[in-house]
């Protein structure tokens, strides 16, 4: 089990935050949904109150870690012609753009992912690209001396990522990724096209967008913006349970109310996921099955993730489950409270949600 720090530690290390994590964010990500309720004229297998597994999309989150980290930032406008540099601590330093890729289809891989912002927005995909350490071995990196791999993406985001990390990848991650397409379609300027980094259990700010050049170094220093701000280096997700909410206090009908939400832990696959409601004993909960997810989404059929089940288990690390819960909903107010343990044993911070029925 891992120590954990806690994304309220975080928020705290923010100068001059005002606002809650989540509001925070959902600010600058422009999003307004509206609150969601039960209509009491339908039976339940009419309702449509869970997320879909996947994020279409045009809903996928979008945060841009350089906009208040950089003076001027502009969002990059790039076409298909952007270079990406592989360069410093190699014997053949490689300039790479969208074609080079495209057309290495040998090297593709498909995989499945969920991305996260440090302040709780999260999203999930599928996304195809090409193994970091594939190109890293065609440029012949110094593996004798290589400890760090500086990122630099053409909106002036920096961050770094270990050789290690790339060459010793847990059996459990897909490997770090050069991304070019997300649900079999390139990526939208807006989440980083024509190449962004992707990776398997870290928060979005490890996974650059707009990727223009990788740097091979000895200096083993830990680099980047947040990284300058007090955001820890390694970024590993946090366990975190997710009710299907944008609202702490929301108003439902009496009788049968469904809850859903989401799991989510870089450490480990999900274990439990437990419910208690109004104090009383928690409840385990079951995800979705894969089998389930498969017939919503046949195109995870061929993630790598999937089609390796021997290697990868399911529920993935990285990736989220989707539970959901369903209650006879008396008049009055409710508390519904929902924890996350991953198999590592690392527990997630409870999420509250009051319910008032009536």
């Amino acid at each position: 089990m891992r120590p954990l720090l806690t994304r309220r530690v975080f928020v705290r290390s923010l100068a001059g935050a005002a606002a809650s994590p989540w509001v925070a964010c959902r600010a600058q990500v422009g999003e307004d949904r509206e609150e969601r309720v039960v209509d009491p004229g339908l039976g339940l297998d009419e309702q449509v109150l869970c997320q879909s597994f996947l994020t279409p999309v045009e809903d996928f989150y979008r945060q841009f870690g350089a906009k208040s980290t950089v003076d001027g930032w502009q969002q990059p406008d790039l076409s298909a012609d952007a270079t990406i540099a592989i360069d410093g601590l190699v014997a053949q330093p490689l300039s790479l753009r969208l074609e080079d890729l495209e057309a290495d289809q040998d090297a593709h891989v498909t995989v499945l992912n969920t991305l996260m912002c440090i302040f709780g927005p999260r999203s999930t995909a599928i996304f195809t690209g090409i193994p970091l350490r594939v190109l890293l071995a065609r440029a012949g990196i110094d593996r004798t001396r290589a400890r760090r791999l500086r990122l630099y993406g053409a909106d002036g985001f920096e961050n770094n990522l270990r050789v290690s990390d790339v060459f010793d990848n847990p059996p459990d991650l897909f490997e770090p990724l050069l991304a070019f397409r997300i649900a079999g379609e390139p990526l939208p300027k807006t989440l980083g096209y024509p190449v962004r980094l992707l990776l398997n259990d870290r928060y979005g700010y490890k996974n650059v967008k707009w990727l223009a050049r990788i740097e091979a170094t000895d200096d083993d220093r830990p680099s980047g913006q947040y990284q300058m701000r007090g955001y820890p280096d390694a970024g590993v997700i946090e366990p975190v349970p997710v009710v299907e909410t944008h609202r702490v206090t929301q108003t439902i009908p009496v009788g049968a109310t469904q809850l859903c939400g989401f799991a989510l832990s870089g450490y480990a696959p999900i274990e439990v996921v437990e419910l208690s409601l109004d104090g009383g004993p928690p409840e385990q909960l079951e995800g979705s099955p894969l089998e389930a997810l498969i017939r919503e989404h046949p195109g995870l059929s061929e993630t790598r993730q999937v089609a390796e089940p021997a290697r990868f288990g399911f529920p993935l690390r990285g990736v989220w489950v989707r539970w959901q819960y369903v209650f006879d909903a008396r008049p009055g107010e409710h508390r519904i409270e929902v924890r996350t343990r991953d198999g590592a044993g690392n527990l997630g911070e409870a999420t509250a949600l009051r319910l008032i029925a009536g």
